[in-house]
């Protein structure tokens, strides 16, 4: 089960996140389902900062494919 893909394709406006998470509203919607990948300049402009608006990520999900992988 892909979540990153469904919520992409399914609610693609992001209007479903924006519900329920509204520090995100001022994201673009693609950056919405993946916020944890906003790099420091776009987190100041769009004015969300990763670990006090939004949790930072808990697990590298790359890391995780990988060790999966191999």
């Amino acid at each position: 089960f892909d979540v990153l893909g469904q919520g992409r394709r399914y609610d693609s406006d992001a209007a479903y996140i924006r519900h329920w998470l509204p520090e995100l509203d001022a994201l673009p919607a693609d950056a919405c389902h993946a916020p944890w990948q906003l790099s420091a300049s776009q987190q100041a402009m769009y004015g969300v900062e990763l670990g006090a608006d939004y949790p930072e990520s808990m697990i590298d999900v790359t890391a995780v494919y990988d060790r999966l992988d191999g």
